[in-house]
């Protein structure tokens, strides 16, 4: 591991997070974005005439989560917005992501405990090493292999239980530099 990479925090509202955090404490947001989850029907008609013609249906979207990343010296806190695109056509960013998994989770945490720290992101140079190694550590994941994640980034999740009831999950991305 080379570092704490973020701190995830469970939010009702990131807009109010971000009035606080960057408004009052002056903590800089580095970015902003909807992760959204669509489901593609996809039809094939097959003819032995006129052969194979497949045909997608508009997409769905299914799940999503509205993510802040605020920054705080060499660390950054992670606010995680449940998003149901259901209930808000809305979109100010657009970064598609699989979301549908973490949008329950998020959903399930702030119903269960309001909102509130959620989970602690370690920086590794390799997701899927690392999560080899909670494996072979005996340690239960809750991937095993890393997935795509906010940012450019692969992430992987460990089970609550390995670390004494907190949610840690590793993140292999580079550094971005802008141009």
């Amino acid at each position: 591991m080379e570092r704490i990479d973020h701190l995830g925090i469970a939010s009702a509202d990131n807009q109010a997070a971000i009035a606080v955090f960057s408004g009052e404490l002056g903590l800089p947001v580095e970015s902003q974005q909807t992760d959204i989850e669509v489901e593609t029907a996809i039809e094939s008609f097959t003819s032995d005439k006129y052969g194979v013609v497949y045909h997608s249906r508009t997409p769905r979207p299914v799940g999503g989560l509205r993510v802040a990343f605020l920054t705080a010296g060499d660390c950054e806190l992670e606010f995680l917005q449940n998003f149901d695109p259901s209930h808000d056509a809305a979109l100010s960013h657009g970064a598609a992501g699989n979301t549908r998994q973490d949008q329950g989770a998020i959903t399930r945490f702030v119903a269960a405990y309001g909102a509130g720290l959620h989970h602690v992101a370690l920086k590794t140079p390799d997701i899927d090493a690392a999560l080899a190694a909670m494996q072979r550590a005996g340690a239960r994941t809750i991937d095993h292999t890393g997935r795509p994640g906010s940012r450019r980034a692969r992430i992987g999740f460990v089970h609550p239980a390995a670390f004494g009831g907190v949610l840690f999950h590793f993140v292999e991305r580079d550094d971005f530099v802008p141009c």
